[in-house]
């Protein structure tokens, strides 16, 4: 699915809309915390939030589980999930 305006997207329930980024996307070189030997899409950006989400909050770096697939969407060629809140691992301080 392609979507136009992420703004025009509001999740439900527990879920969260992730923006899919890479490690040297959000970080710079003397920053990373894992250096792999190719990218690897365990990281993203919140970009909305549905009402029962308590946990994180849209325009964080989170990191989430590699082998969830979540719900694929495309927003202008990047690549974009809705998860539930439960598969995001960790809030990355950036």
């Amino acid at each position: 699915m392609t979507v136009t305006k992420l703004e025009d997207i509001t999740p439900i329930g527990n879920r969260v809309l992730i923006e899919v980024a890479y490690e040297d996307e959000l970080f710079d070189r003397e920053t990373l915390l894992v250096r792999p030997t190719k990218r690897l899409t365990i990281f993203g950006i919140v970009r909305a939030v549905g009402p029962d989400v308590t946990m994180v909050k849209p325009g964080e770096a989170v990191v989430f589980d590699r082998w969830n697939q979540g719900q694929e969407l495309k927003y202008e060629d990047r690549p974009c999930k809705v998860f539930v809140e439960d598969d995001i691992i960790a809030v990355v301080e950036l």
